[in-house]
């Protein structure tokens, strides 16, 4: 058949309509299901899946507005008691400034944690009875009160008065009997309570339902609420106390004020008293020091008083002037000791020197007059120096004698005999007695030299303990003075404590309410229920398996999208612009799909879906049509063998078809049906036969497709849907591209995906997708279509067309 100059197919598609997408590629496809590209949910999608599931959403934010408002029922407002401190400064102690009194007895930033302490919350818990919970706020007079004991059955308890109004029963709640008695008469013993309500009021309750806590949980509790904040360099502790009941948490503040003044007094009293006797310890030990250490002293006084010390200072000799007069002397002994030294020496040095020289004499290089000529000889020898004049005198006699008688005269030879026993014995003997003199008191003054020198070298150890002693004792006399005035001073501050708080302002009863949280409670639960809405509606459009999205297509199943079909009925094509779009949505198919065309230009596709219903059967008819409008020479194959129904739509005959041909039964000529269209045929499904699919699969059908491709310019393959069987799959490989149908909120992709990879494996090319009946708005709107006389000239005949369109209308309700 040949084309004329203004058919489509008169030269390659590919060069006259690049694919948008696809860059006219023509690839297996890659692995049906897939990509790497990311699943995301766009804002469009999030407000397609809150469109479709609004009156879901709305039900589930008005049952949490309900939620809400029960909730709020239960949510009492919240009343804040606050009180003031003054906490006094700690300053230097300086007695000239005021009284006497105590040091803070804990630093400045620790009173908050003496506020919250247990030692002060486990207190005012037992005095306020907070460990005892009723149920109803409104019983609370009951329990004013009411003690406890050490032993304290905690639990949930019920308190029921008989019709008589005569006794009553303890109880657990939905428990055993705990304990009965007679109204009027203490309740509570069996727990540890110590309880005497009113019997009045407890016969107009009728049941009072309860709970016992621990003083220590309830102390917990307390602390929970209750907020004690000084800042950094202030003297002022604020007490905050929250709760719902203003009169109750104001008394509960006030005990807890009195409380903490209580402890603080307490704490500063027992302090100055702890002060006061370990200072006392403190000057018993002191005192008893000071008396060892100068009795020490005493002793060693009374030691060494006989010894020789350092040089003392004296007094200047009356009559002196001052500055002229030595201010100091030696210490006696100290003298005595130079003094000694001094005659030792010279002693010693005599001795030397007459030793010295009695051996000259003996030697014979010195005369005798030398031994007359030393002092020694001259001072103390009486016996020598009477010698000395005995020779003098002696040796004038025998100088006169010689000058009158010869030397032999018996005169001169006397005194000469005389004068030689001097010379030789007498003197010699009394130097040596000498000598022997003075080595004696020279032994003796070195006997007292060496005492005096040991007694002399004590001196130092002697002033060095003395000065340690003397040390010792004003070290502990100053210790103890001081000790003595911090007794004093902590005696005076023990007479008159003075606590480091006051109360700056007193507790007192809110009148309005610090915050109500009914509205937030309320609000809050309308936002969680829209939260909650969004989000199931978003898990019901993420786990839903049916196809909503363009980008589910080309995402998640990595398919390029060919063109699009808007929902539209019968009655709906009578609006030449909404039958306009239909136009244009199969003229934009049948572009994309011209890209598919061999090198001859023909076009050879199967269509299929997921599963029925999808509208594969409409996409093929009206895709068929759009060709030959065209003008191509288009065939239009019912290749579902199992429930074909193009037939009926066409009014042709079914049989003979398709399966017909395959069996041998029917010629092509006589299978090959003329429709009402221009050059467009139709080759029916034929007779039902048990063995369709392998019919599909016998060599007869390659040789159909290549003489049918050979005698029309389109093939359009109508094929079962993927889930049906394996005929999609025979009529894919035949054609070798496949076109697949998703009908928006009705194709399945999960089954989709499957299919995908089984496609992958065979020798068929996947086209794209044509997305059916979809609405062209929010994610659609790239794909919708605008027609006008504004937009472009006038196309000839159009009224007809479209009269022509409508009248085959009929085609769009085939699945």
């Amino acid at each position: 058949m040949t084309q004329t100059s203004s058919s489509p197919a008169s030269e390659p598609v590919e060069s006259r309509f690049p694919l948008p997408g696809n860059g006219g590629r023509h690839s297996w496809h890659d692995g049906g299901g897939g990509t790497n590209a990311p699943r995301t949910l766009t804002w469009k999608r999030y407000l397609a899946a809150v469109r479709r599931y609004k009156w879901l959403m709305a039900l589930v934010i008005l049952a949490a507005i309900g939620v809400g408002v029960l909730a709020a029922r239960r949510v009492r407002p919240l009343y804040v008691v606050t009180s003031t401190i003054w906490i006094t400064p700690e300053t230097q102690r300086d007695a000239t400034l005021g009284p006497m009194r105590g040091e803070q007895v804990i630093h400045q930033a620790a009173w908050p944690e003496l506020a919250t302490s247990l030692a002060i919350l486990d207190r005012v818990a037992r005095r306020m009875a907070l460990y005892v919970v009723p149920r109803d706020t409104n019983d609370a007079p009951l329990f004013v009160g009411v003690g406890a004991d050490e032993q304290l059955r905690m639990g949930a308890y019920s308190l029921r008065v008989d019709p008589t109004a005569r006794r009553y029963v303890l109880s657990l709640v939905s428990g055993p009997r705990v304990e009965t008695g007679l109204l009027g008469d203490s309740i509570g013993r069996s727990i540890g309570l110590r309880w005497r309500p009113s019997p009045e009021a407890l016969s107009r309750r009728g049941e009072v339902r309860f709970n016992v806590v621990s003083p220590r949980q309830a102390a917990l509790a307390l602390r929970a609420g209750f907020v004690a904040s000084l800042p950094e360099g202030g003297n002022l502790l604020r007490l905050t106390l929250s709760g719902t009941n203003p009169q109750r948490i104001t008394a509960i503040m006030r005990a807890l004020v009195a409380e903490f003044i209580a402890q603080a007094q307490d704490l500063k009293k027992r302090n100055l008293i702890e002060v006061t006797r370990t200072l006392n310890e403190q000057l018993d030990v002191a005192s008893r020091d000071l008396q060892t250490a100068e009795n020490a002293l005493e002793a060693f006084r009374v030691r060494t008083i006989t010894l020789p010390s350092e040089t003392r200072p004296t007094v200047p000799p009356a009559g002196t002037t001052p500055g002229t007069a030595p201010a100091q002397q030696l210490d006696p002994v100290t003298q005595s000791y130079f003094t000694q030294q001094i005659t030792y020496e010279g002693a010693r040095r005599d001795r030397e020197m007459l030793e010295r020289t009695l051996a000259g004499i003996r030697a014979g290089t010195l005369d005798l007059s030398a031994l007359n000529a030393l002092p020694v000889a001259r001072g103390e020898a009486s016996e020598l120096q009477t010698s000395f004049r005995q020779l003098a005198d002696l040796e004038s006699q025998l100088a006169a004698a010689r000058t009158q008688f010869t030397d032999a005269h018996p005169k001169v030879i006397e005194l000469a005999r005389q004068v030689k026993e001097l010379r030789e014995q007498v003197i010699p003997r009394h130097a040596a007695a000498l000598v022997t003199q003075l080595r004696m008191r020279e032994n003796e003054l070195g006997s007292q030299v060496a005492s005096t020198s040991q007694q002399l070298r004590g001196i130092p150890m002697r002033s060095s303990e003395e000065t340690r002693l003397r040390r010792n004792a004003t070290t502990r006399e100053l210790l103890y003075g001081t000790l003595k005035t911090r007794y004093e001073e902590a005696r005076l501050a023990e007479a008159n404590a003075m606590p480091d708080v006051s109360i700056l302002d007193e507790p007192v009863a809110p009148e309005r309410p610090s915050s109500n949280r009914k509205p937030f409670v309320i609000m809050l639960a309308t936002l969680l229920g829209i939260a909650a809405a969004a989000a199931l509606a978003l898990l019901l459009d993420r786990i839903d398996p049916r196809f909503r999205y363009p980008e589910q297509a080309t995402d998640e199943l990595g398919l390029d999208i060919i063109g699009a079909v808007p929902a539209a009925r019968s009655q709906d094509l009578r609006n030449p612009q909404q039958a306009m779009q239909l136009v244009e949505a199969f003229r934009t198919i049948r572009l994309n799909v011209a890209q598919a065309a061999d090198a001859s230009g023909r076009v050879l596709v199967t269509i299929s879906s997921p599963n029925s219903g999808d509208g594969k059967s409409m996409i093929a008819a009206n895709l068929a049509q759009s060709f030959a409008d065209a003008g191509y020479r288009t065939l239009l194959i019912d290749g579902d063998i199992r429930r074909g129904e193009l037939d009926k739509r066409f009014e042709v005959e079914r049989t003979p078809g398709l399966l017909d041909y395959l069996n041998g039964l029917a010629t092509l000529e006589q299978t090959l049906n003329k429709t009402s269209t221009e050059r467009l045929w139709l080759f029916t499904r034929g007779s039902q036969q048990p063995r369709g699919p392998e019919l599909l699969m016998t060599p007869v059908f390659p040789d159909l497709m290549t003489e049918l491709q050979r005698r029309f310019e389109a093939v359009i393959v109508d094929s079962s849907p993927l889930g049906a069987g394996i005929d999609p799959f025979v009529l894919g490989a035949a054609t070798i591209n496949m076109l697949l149908v998703f009908r928006a909120g009705e194709s399945n992709r999960k089954l989709a995906e499957a299919k995908l990879k089984l496609l992958s494996r065979l020798p068929i090319r996947v086209l794209g997708v044509v997305l059916n009946d979809v609405s062209m708005g929010g994610d659609f709107q790239y794909y919708s279509y605008s027609y006008s006389e504004s937009e472009g000239p006038k196309v000839p005949e159009l009224e007809t067309q479209l009269t022509e369109f409508a009248r085959r209308s009929g085609l769009l309700s085939m699945k």
